[in-house]
Parts: C-alpha cells; sequence; structure tokens
C-alpha cells in the first residue's frame, strides 16, 4: 500500500479509508440493533460491560493502526495498521448497535480505559514499526483475555460469536506481531 500502488496521493487515500471505514460502522451498527436478542441486558452485565470496554479497546487500535497507516515504514506495517482499523471500526459499530437496542448509555458510568502513550506518536521509521508491533502485541493479549472472560460469562449467542471472532483475529495478529518483531531485530515489552 504505498503511494505508488495506491494511485492517489496518501491524503486522497486517507480520507477515503476514513469515509470506507465510517460506512462499515454504521452498516455494522444497524446490523447490531437489527439482531439484537430478545433478552435485554442491564447497565451492569458482562454483555455491556464486554461492549463498552472493547469498543474502548477497539477505538485504541483503529487510532494505532491508523497512525501505523500513515507513519509505518515497511509495507507490513501498513497493511497490517489499515487492516486493524478498517475491522475493528465495523466491529465497534456492531457493538454500538447492541448497546442501543439494549437502551444502554454507550459510554457507560465507568471512565473509558486511556493508555496509549506519547512515545508511539513520536516514534518514526523503524523506532515507530517496533514500538507499534510491540504495543498491539500487548493491546491483543489484552483483548483476547476479554473475549475469554466473556465467553465465560455470557449465554448470549451474539455476543459469544463477536467475543470468539475477536478471540481467533486477535490470537493470529498476535502471532504476526511476534513474527515481525524478530524480522525488525526486537522482542516484544518486557
Amino acid at each position: 500500500m504505498t503511494e505508488q500502488t495506491k494511485g492517489l496521493p496518501r491524503r486522497a487515500t486517507l480520507i477515503l479509508s476514513v469515509l470506507a471505514a465510517v460506512v462499515l460502522a454504521f452498516s455494522a451498527y444497524v446490523v447490531g440493533v437489527l439482531t439484537t436478542s430478545e433478552k435485554t441486558p442491564g447497565d451492569s452485565s458482562p454483555e455491556a460491560g464486554f461492549a463498552r470496554d472493547m469498543m474502548t479497546h477497539h477505538h485504541q487500535a483503529i487510532e494505532m493502526g491508523m497512525l501505523a497507516w500513515r507513519q509505518g515504514a515497511s509495507e507490513p506495517v501498513l497493511v497490517q495498521g489499515y487492516d486493524i482499523a478498517t475491522n475493528q471500526s465495523d466491529q465497534v459499530g456492531q457493538m454500538r448497535g447492541w448497546l442501543k437496542a439494549w437502551h444502554l448509555d454507550p459510554t457507560g458510568p465507568d471512565r473509558a480505559m486511556a493508555w496509549m502513550p506519547d512515545r508511539l506518536r513520536a516514534a518514526t521509521g523503524k523506532n515507530f514499526d517496533i514500538l507499534f508491533s510491540q504495543l498491539m502485541l500487548r493491546h491483543h493479549l489484552g483483548g483476547i483475555h476479554m473475549a475469554e472472560a466473556i465467553l465465560n460469562l455470557t449465554d448470549d449467542p451474539l455476543v459469544q460469536d463477536v467475543a470468539q471472532k475477536i478471540k481467533n483475529a486477535q490470537s493470529g495478529e498476535v502471532e504476526i506481531f511476534r513474527k515481525q518483531l524478530t524480522e525488525l531485530g526486537s522482542a516484544p515489552l518486557p
């Protein structure tokens, strides 16, 4: 996904990519509203907590993915950043749809997670690629843990389906990031 292979200036491609992500998120939101089960989870239910926390978790990954797409120095980091941003935007829309259908506030009573370090924004080149891969590795390990927890707590088939998909996808991406770090001559954060 270099400028030569994109056929459009990077700024135009970024704008089109963001618009595509918005359309995907809206579509997923509509699907989420239309496909929720008759059982309505409460404000403090595991399902509502999972949806809220995973949306926050995904927003962090979307932001990091877009940074990777704009600032990454290698083709694999550019592609992985773009894929993460678009795929997780779709899931955020679906989870927003659930919360709307459940008549719950998307932000909930608790403060959202905020952990993204400033040093990723300042990094460039190979240092960016290493730090991005290290942070996304940890980020995905947290997402896998959250998905496993909700799989043990819910009987809602829609929540189970998305949680299993998240667990499977992020497990695969964990291996990609480990391989990238090896290729970059680095290792996961201690």
